[in-house]
């Protein structure tokens, strides 16, 4: 039973944690999409000029494996577990590779399930706000790392025999200083807010797993996240697991910075080891993180206007296609030449248009009807977000090595 001194513990606890955390977070308006200003390599770029149609997306498999490789190497030297968000990157031939070195998958839909099970994924977590009762045993049944998040998944969890255990989502008290467009905490409308009877009825169901994400992570919010599970977990007998959420996308931008974070993470669950005897196995699940990156766009340019071709047309629907992304564009040639006009698709609606983060270089590219257009980091958020609004098709997917073509596409 959670006493009243213990709940009152748990406030103190929770007290000093916003009294320790810094007093500013990340800088207003910091956009998480906005890609590093790389040109793509020029592997992509051959193989953008000789894609035989477009639009095209074309994945960069060396940049990848280095992508996953490194992002999986840092957590593992803190033994931290990858689990992939299928959210971000539902592509087969990607997910296969990601299977193959050894990551897991993280899944929030019932589809998202099927899929992971496809592919032949060793572990699957999971965690959203569609599953039903059925979906839940299902899942508990066949193993999955399952996390409730909310009272209503928490109850219909309780009773049915969990193979791998049951965990839960939490949702985050994250202070205000740390909160930004991009880092939710109370707000949030995901994870079960916490009270003395919600953690009565989480030890009865033997809870032993907990969840936590805030969005978009920083240091400082990655570390809050982890300091918070920790405090939960030392309320409830039995918890030895935490899923410390996603949003790793600036972080592994920077290695240093994510080093440090991870580093501080790490230091802050030894501590937690010392006072209460208990390690806590720990899980990340990145999406962007791993994908975004690693992908590109290729696009024919349809029209112009402008004395400079200060805007073009595209074959390419950013409606369709990239309502979360912060592509640059690049004039496919024998170099890739900067181009920071604005960016249209070809559908008759006038936000058709991606947002981009190109700046002009010291020779602005100018294209012509007819021109290709190659735009980066198009690897997470932007097929799965994939429809036909004017019947424009999907763009085909390729793999490109340092060799040529991989395959054929899909």
């Amino acid at each position: 039973m959670v006493t009243a001194t213990g709940w009152r513990g748990y406030e103190q606890g929770l007290e000093r944690l916003h009294d320790a955390a810094p007093a500013a977070g990340e800088p207003a308006g910091a956009q998480p999409f906005e890609p590093p200003v790389l040109p793509p390599p020029p592997h992509v770029l051959a193989a953008a000029a000789a894609v035989g149609r477009t639009p095209a997306v074309l994945w960069d498999l060396p940049g990848l494996a280095a992508r996953v490789t490194a992002v999986r190497d840092l957590a593992a030297g803190y033994d931290i577990r990858l689990s992939a968000a299928l959210k971000a990157c539902s592509t087969r031939p990607v997910l296969d590779r990601l299977r193959d070195w050894g990551l897991s998958a993280d899944a929030a839909t019932v589809g998202e399930i099927d899929l992971a099970e496809q592919i032949g994924f060793d572990t699957i977590t999971a965690t959203g706000p569609g599953f039903r009762p059925a979906d839940i045993a299902r899942l508990l049944g066949d193993g999955v790392l399952f996390d409730a998040q909310s009272p209503t998944q928490l109850a219909a969890a309780a009773d049915v025999p969990a193979e791998n255990g049951l965990g839960m989502r939490v949702r985050v008290p994250l202070p205000d200083q740390l909160c930004s467009s991009t880092s939710r905490g109370r707000v949030s409308r995901f994870g079960i807010d916490l009270d003395p009877a919600l953690l009565e009825r989480a030890r009865a169901a033997g809870v032993r797993r907990l969840r936590v994400h805030t969005g978009e992570s920083t240091p400082e919010t990655l570390l809050f996240r982890a300091r918070y599970a920790a405090l939960v977990a030392a309320q409830l007998e039995g918890v030895d697991e935490l899923n410390l959420g996603g949003g790793l996308l600036r972080l592994s931008r920077d290695p240093v910075a994510f080093k440090d974070a991870l580093s501080a993470v790490d230091q802050s669950l030894t501590e937690h080891r010392r006072e209460h005897g208990v390690a806590l196995r720990s899980w990340v699940e990145p999406g962007a993180a791993l994908t975004l990156d690693c992908a590109y766009l290729v696009t024919e340019v349809l029209d112009t206007a402008g004395a400079q071709g200060e805007a073009v047309t595209v074959d390419a629907s950013a409606w369709n296609l990239a309502p979360w992304a912060f592509p640059s564009f690049y004039l496919v040639g024998e170099r890739p030449v900067p181009y920071a006009g604005r960016v249209y698709g070809p559908s008759l609606y006038e936000k058709d248009m991606f947002r981009q983060t190109t700046g002009a270089g010291p020779e602005p590219a100018r294209p012509r009807p007819g021109n290709r257009l190659i735009a980066t980091s198009f690897g997470a958020y932007t097929l799965v977000h994939g429809r036909r609004f004017g019947e424009i098709p999907l763009p085909r997917q390729y793999f490109v090595s340092d060799n040529g073509w991989e395959d054929d596409g899909v």
